[in-house]
């Protein structure tokens, strides 16, 4: 098993999304980083375009263990 990689990414569509990653497709960094999707672990709507590009960089900023919180809290039932 390769190194865990938490990648943050927006779309309008995750399932197409995560298939075109799994198919090395329209995204250069999963390329150039060998990284391979396993399975969205985390997703947030948002209401308008510039809340969700606001919000994807709030959480790109954040550190690992932030991330990990976030997370988990939302993986909790």
């Amino acid at each position: 098993m390769g190194k865990i990689v938490y990648y943050t990414g927006m779309t309008n569509n995750p399932k197409r999304r995560f298939r075109e990653h799994c198919n090395g497709i329209k995204s250069n960094w999963m390329k150039r980083n060998k990284i391979i999707p396993r399975r969205i672990v985390y997703l947030e709507m948002c209401d308008s375009y510039q809340k969700a590009i606001d919000r994807e960089q709030q959480i790109k900023n954040k550190p690992l263990a932030d991330k990990i919180r976030l997370i988990k809290e939302y993986n909790t039932y």
